[in-house]
């Protein structure tokens, strides 16, 4: 018996059956990205700081040169065990303060946002640089140097001759709590940041960012002074870890 052919016939697909089939590949891109994001979540710690004010008790630009101009250098990094830190973010935020002081300087606004690994969650530190900018040479040089922590020193404030200190070993250090964080000196290579020539050198604080029960943001309030007591600045900060 002779084979009889088949036939497939194809209806051409309607326009309520193409919309159909754009709504249906729609929501499988949509549930995609939402699994994606979802496992991101669970796999990271979100890390946000907020400058909501800048407090300036004290501030000073040198003779006839007008109003300071405050610039904060802000950096997260994680110290991972037995390796070396890993920086995570910077940013730089520079503050237009006018008139004379005491003044506060509202800002409330994300200087740094940045994801760490959650096994690093308890390991995370946040440094914070204060400098009054005058030519923005040193200001740009520490960004970048930021890159490279083991280019600094950091230690307590105090009389004694300072001992090198790795951001690993600050971890070994019972952390500060909000809402008042602790000032810190710093060396780079060996040299005072005090030193500085091209801008001027006002402070430095480090907080160690633990995520908050409930996801809660804490306020911190992070004092940076000069040596000579011309620059006494007070930065709020609203950090977020979770």
């Amino acid at each position: 018996m002779p084979e009889v052919p088949t036939f497939v016939i194809v209806r051409p697909m309607g326009r309520g059956r193409r919309a159909r089939h754009r709504r249906n590949r729609t929501r499988a891109r949509l549930a995609a990205t939402a699994a994606a994001c979802a496992e991101r979540r669970a796999s990271s710690v979100t890390v946000e700081v907020r400058l909501e004010a800048l407090d300036l008790a004290r501030a000073y630009d040198g003779p006839l040169r007008g109003a300071p101009e405050p610039a904060l250098l802000c950096a997260a990094y994680a110290v991972p065990e037995a390796t070396a830190p890993q920086m995570l973010a910077r940013a730089l935020e520079r503050v237009a303060a006018r008139g004379g002081c005491p003044q506060t300087v509202e800002l409330g606004r994300t200087v740094l946002r940045t994801a760490a690994p959650r096994e690093h969650a308890d390991r995370l530190l946040l440094v914070l640089l204060a400098l009054e900018e005058d030519a923005g040479a040193d200001i740009a040089d520490l960004y970048a140097a930021l890159e490279r922590p083991e280019q600094f020193t950091i230690f307590p404030p105090g009389p004694r001759v300072p001992e090198a200190v790795t951001l690993e070993d600050l971890l070994r250090v019972a952390p500060a709590d909000p809402p008042r964080a602790e000032p810190v000196c710093v060396l780079r290579r060996g040299v005072d940041l005090v030193a500085l020539r091209k801008d001027d050198w006002v402070g430095a604080a480090l907080l160690r960012v633990r995520p908050a029960p409930g996801a809660e943001a804490r306020l911190w309030r992070v004092p940076f002074v000069s040596a000579d007591g011309r620059n006494d600045w007070t930065a709020v900060l609203r950090i977020f870890a979770g």
